[in-house]
């Protein structure tokens, strides 16, 4: 390997970009062989895949290094070293962190938890660094992956980079801002935005539901079969659990509200929810005065349940947004399901991740797309193996984080006190009222959404890498509060 090295300085180079180097078999290259080839070469994106690098190898050899991947054996003692102040929070240009963690002494459950202390702890640790030198805040970008022991790190990391290179141009524009968000402060505290999943129940061994659900309640009856009630967090499929994942990539400070479900099985076998259970789960998400409802599903019938009808109602009167999916029965099929037949929900379709609809998605009382394909949720092992999370319930756990996203900005940047009254809102923005999340109304979270959108009144898709700023620092507001500008641009 030094050869090679040698050869590439002999011929006057002095800057690498990116460095992929696999050295995963025994014996591998030590910390002096890594350091004497890499010497005087400025290197940009680190990934020498060897198991347990000591950090002070890169701080040695790459200290203007953006981008790292390591190779973690999952032992806690290295990640705590690479984590600590002496570690790598010491790379002042340090930008983005991807950790490979292979299986082996450790169980999952316990990886999770180490990774999830590691990334605590680099956060707080990095920004501690970049105050003491004097730097402008930057939020590190951190994303994770626990592979099987049978495979190489070389493999998982092109598999990795395989899915962010065809990563959607809809998720990547929301996950840059989720991630600048994350960093955002205030002069006054922020309430979190206080989002209802009411699906099948979620499973809450997850790192990224690490201190983000509020509440939950189960209205799964009594079953003489099992033998018990359900438990929210005792799912009864997987569904409900990538919802909420795909809300909290979208929404960062979010709260969530989880409402299980009675689950049926519906015509040709499909999935589908008791009316009961799905009234009862309303009414509890509005006495928890919810900001959001998403419900990513529908109940399939030509009957009209008056408890259901109500608890819509009620929860429409409280100023909560509800957000709903479409059935994807085929273009032309008459959507005739609750919830989006009361017309108290913002229904959404499903579309590719550049806006086109999807074949399937029926236009029946369709408002707005977002991408319904295409989507790699972070810890994507918690989904059937060889099927793709798909359609149009999808879209609408994406809608409902980027519902959050606009409502959260709202309540950061607090530009209503010298707008003036705005009569066609509902409720119109007074003097007297001008205190209100405004968008705490399907109506006006309409108006926002059709701001942000292009297409056709049944084919309007969110388009919000229009809108969103491209790059942002976190003492930079003027471009986050155009853009919110932007979104309402009330008529």
């Amino acid at each position: 390997m030094r050869t090679i090295f040698q050869w590439l300085k002999s011929r006057h180079v002095k800057s690498v970009i990116e460095i992929i180097v696999s050295d995963e078999v025994e014996p591998s290259h030590s910390d002096e062989a890594i350091e004497d080839s890499l010497k005087d070469l400025d290197v940009k994106i680190w990934n020498w895949q060897r198991t347990d690098l000591c950090s002070e190898v890169i701080v040695k050899t790459a200290p203007n290094v953006e981008e790292i991947s390591l190779c973690s054996s999952g032992s806690n003692a290295v990640l705590v070293g690479w984590s600590s102040p002496s570690g790598l929070p010491k790379l002042k240009k340090l930008r983005k962190v991807h950790l490979l963690v292979r299986e082996g002494l450790e169980k999952p459950g316990r990886l999770r938890g180490y990774i999830a202390a590691f990334e605590t702890e680099l956060r707080d640790n990095v920004r501690a660094a970049q105050e003491k030198r004097g730097q402008q805040i930057t939020e590190i970008d951190f994303s994770s992956e626990i592979f099987s022991s049978k495979r190489s790190f070389f493999s998982v990391y092109t598999e990795s980079r395989i899915k962010t290179l065809t990563l959607s141009p809809w998720m990547k524009c929301m996950k840059d801002f989720a991630g600048f968000l994350r960093s955002a402060k205030s002069e006054r505290p922020i309430n979190p935005i206080k989002i209802a999943v009411i699906d099948d129940g979620i499973n809450m061994g997850l790192d990224i539901f690490h201190n983000r659900v509020q509440s939950g309640e189960s209205f799964y009856r009594f079953s003489n079969i099992s033998g018990r009630c359900g438990s929210y967090y005792v799912p009864s499929g997987p569904h409900g659990t990538l919802m909420a994942q795909l809300i909290c990539e979208v929404c960062p400070q979010v709260k969530l509200f989880i409402a299980q479900l009675e689950e049926l099985r519906g015509r040709e076998g499909r999935r589908s929810f008791s009316v009961e259970s799905a009234a009862g789960a309303i009414r509890w998400a509005t006495l928890q005065d919810v900001d959001i409802i998403s419900m990513s599903w529908s109940i399939d019938t030509t009957a009209t349940y008056k408890d259901l009808d109500t608890a819509l109602e009620n929860a429409a009167k409280q100023g909560i947004v509800m957000l709903c999916s479409s059935i994807d029965n085929g273009p032309n099929a008459v959507d005739n399901t609750y919830p989006s037949k009361t017309g108290r929900c913002i229904k959404i379709g499903a579309s590719t991740g550049k806006g086109t609809i999807l074949s399937w998605v029926t236009k029946d009382r369709n408002i707005f797309l977002a991408p319904g394909e295409g989507i790699q949720p972070i810890e994507s092992h918690m989904w059937p193996q060889g099927s793709d999370p798909i359609g149009s319930s999808v879209s609408t756990a994406l809608a409902a984080g980027l519902a959050g996203v606009l409502l959260y900005c709202d309540r950061l940047l607090s530009t209503r006190k010298d707008e003036p009254a705005a009569k066609h809102l509902m409720p119109p923005i007074s003097a007297q009222n001008r205190g209100i999340d405004v968008l705490r109304y399907s109506n006006n979270m309409k108006i926002a959404f059709g701001n942000l959108s292009t297409g056709p009144d049944n084919e309007q898709f969110l388009q919000v890498w229009d809108y969103f700023p491209k790059k942002l620092n976190a003492d930079k507001w003027a471009d986050v509060d155009m853009f919110y500008g932007e979104a309402q641009n009330w008529p």
